[in-house]
């Protein structure tokens, strides 16, 4: 996925996760390339998301992402989310 990030960024995420029965978890990698006058290096950052399907449409999900790079916005970031799928 490519997506704006903020007004002088772009993000790119490449992920991959496993499902069984209502539970599954996702490994991503990301890479945040800021562009115009405050433009350096870049960030990647490594994720680790875990979920449950608890009540079809709803999802519930923790995840936390750690920065590989020598750019750093945070240490670590924990995150919860509820989720709903459309189309089900």
């Amino acid at each position: 996925m490519i997506s704006p990030h903020e007004n002088h960024e772009i993000a790119a995420l490449l992920g991959s996760s496993y499902q069984r029965d209502l539970f599954y978890t996702a490994l991503n990698i990301e890479q945040i390339q800021p562009f115009g006058e405050s433009s350096h290096d870049g960030i990647t950052r490594l994720g680790l998301e875990v979920g449950t399907q608890f009540q079809v449409p709803w999802r519930f999900a923790a995840g936390m992402d750690y920065p590989v790079s020598d750019q750093k916005k945070f240490d670590w970031r924990a995150r919860m989310r509820f989720i709903y799928l459309i189309g089900h």
